[in-house]
């Protein structure tokens, strides 16, 4: 109140984190804000923006997130990998017969998140487009 915060409650906040030092501490700082003022906070660990921004999307559901909201199994980690590689796969032309595209896509995820985080996407994706 003393800065003109007020609580309603029962709100639910999505917290995710990258690899920088500081991450894991502002995080925990985060929750532990959302429990002061009566919601619940999930933590997910380590992702990318894009995948907490798709998990939030989905755990907010249709009427939040508007028509092209996936399947509720969506709200996750997994979730994305799954639907990205689903919507990668429905771009490709019929006529590749199943061989997928020929030449690998490298990858460059630097340092952060990405690189650990291809790695679920990587695997359900070689048949389609070989990464390396």
């Amino acid at each position: 109140d003393a800065v003109g915060v007020v609580s309603a409650g029962g709100g639910r906040v999505l917290v995710a984190r990258d690899t920088r030092p500081h991450s894991e501490r502002l995080s925990a700082l985060a929750l532990d804000g959302v429990s002061h003022l009566g919601g619940a906070g999930e933590d997910f660990g380590l992702l990318t923006t894009p995948q907490l921004h798709h998990i939030v999307r989905h755990a907010n559901g249709g009427a939040a997130g508007g028509a092209h909201v996936g399947p509720a199994a969506w709200a996750s980690e997994g979730g994305y990998a799954e639907m990205l590689c689903t919507a990668f796969a429905a771009l490709l032309p019929p006529d590749l017969g199943g061989g997928g595209l020929r030449a690998p896509l490298t990858v460059d995820c630097a340092c952060g998140v990405g690189g650990p985080q291809l790695a679920p996407i990587a695997q359900r994706l070689p048949p389609l487009l070989p990464l390396q």
